[in-house]
């Protein structure tokens, strides 16, 4: 069983906020400026077909509004 951020996402399929992923143990170190990260999976007829993961080099970057607009995102992909 995978024990990251971007896993968990797919596995629930619903949205991971991180404000500081050196909190985190589930954080795999991709870049060392990462501070938070959000991951929306990309749902399509229930199932995850990929996913939005974007890192910030800021504490706390992500908030309700990013992620509102990150799953609408995700939602046209999805459809498309």
């Amino acid at each position: 069983m995978h024990a990251q951020i971007d896993y968990a996402a797919a596995a629930s399929g619903r949205t991971e906020v991180v404000d500081d992923v050196s909190a985190d143990p589930r954080y795999l170190v991709c870049f060392p400026s990462t501070r938070s990260e959000i991951v929306v999976p990309i749902v399509r007829d229930g199932r995850v077909i990929g996913e939005l993961d974007i890192d910030s080099d800021r504490f706390a970057a992500f908030g309700p509004e990013d992620q509102r607009l990150l799953e609408g995102v995700a939602a046209l992909i999805a459809a498309a």
